[in-house]
């Protein structure tokens, strides 16, 4: 089994957003190599805007026949943060 590349990513959406589009858009726009893309923190309260939402993703990077460059990665995590920026989210944090 090939090692797998995890990023987390934070953001605030509208609190009318559902979750479950959020992660189908990350999903889409990460490609083929994000093997789960996951929801695993949502937050509303204190040190977020009234009216909205924080949402923390996590994705796992996995190839069957080679090993992923951080290159490769960081490429699938930009389309995700270009791809959210344009529906106005709010990009909170990347780990």
């Amino acid at each position: 089994r090939l090692p797998e590349a995890v990023r987390d990513l934070s953001i605030l959406v509208p609190s009318a957003t559902p979750a479950s589009e959020v992660v189908a858009l990350a999903r889409e726009q990460a490609g083929p190599s994000a093997r789960r893309v996951d929801l695993i923190d949502r937050f509303e309260g204190a040190g977020v805007p009234r009216g909205e939402v924080s949402l923390t993703l996590s994705f796992l990077f996995q190839d069957d026949a080679r090993t992923l460059s951080s290159e490769e990665v960081e490429r699938s995590m930009d389309a995700v943060r270009a791809s959210f920026s344009k529906r106005g989210y709010n990009i909170r944090g990347v780990a």
